[in-house]
């Protein structure tokens, strides 16, 4: 990634939506330099509602945890694709 582009999802990262509680983003080991460069971006912008997870299951434990019945159920849809 470049450093303009790390720029931009590091801003994007930065702004904080009041509606939302959490937001989490599921990675792949098979890119580890684009791995590195994510938990950097995150790790700057210094926001513990927002989270990287190498596997779907701890992704959606953590979600799980604010999510009504209905909404988990429509997330573990989503997962599933």
């Amino acid at each position: 990634m470049s450093a303009e582009a790390s720029g931009q999802a590091l801003k994007m990262l930065l702004k904080v939506n009041a509606r939302t509680e959490r937001s989490a983003m599921l990675y792949s080991a098979s890119s580890p330099t684009a791995v590195m460069q994510f938990v950097r971006i995150v790790r700057e912008a210094a926001n513990p509602n927002r989270r990287l997870f190498g596997e779907v299951t701890s992704l959606a434990a953590w979600l799980d945890e604010l999510l009504t019945p209905e909404e988990s159920a429509e997330l573990h849809r989503f997962l599933a694709t």
